[in-house]
């Protein structure tokens, strides 16, 4: 395991649910950044418990809700589950990924491949 999987993995087990979806919107920003492409992730916890997660590219606004107890169980279930999660739930509502662009999103999907293999 190389150095950043077991970062990853620390952070994953070690920080609250709320920290670590700050830690993973800042590594797919940084990632879409990487590629040229400026978006802003917002997380706004509503007071009927849900999380929405928007994801702002130029005019355009992709959205999805999920809950605090089901970020937790995509952390715990792996290093990557929560970043796929985001990602596929954007993809869902448009938003576009190339899943072949980088490392990272490789990484992403290959990782599910084997776990689910």
């Amino acid at each position: 395991m190389n150095a950043s999987r077991i970062s990853r993995a620390y952070m994953a087990k070690n920080l609250d649910s709320k920290m670590f979806t700050r830690y993973v919107i800042n590594c797919i920003r940084r990632e879409l950044k990487d590629q040229g492409r400026l978006v802003r992730i917002d997380v706004v916890t509503h007071q009927n418990g849900t999380v929405e997660f928007s994801c702002y590219e130029g005019d355009q606004r992709y959205s999805f809700e999920t809950s605090w107890p089901n970020i937790k169980k995509q952390q715990k279930k792996g290093l990557f589950d929560l970043d796929r999660m985001i990602l596929e739930k954007l993809e869902q509502k448009g938003f576009t990924l190339d899943k072949e662009c980088s490392d990272y999103v490789r990484t992403l999907f290959r990782y599910m491949n084997e776990s689910e293999g």
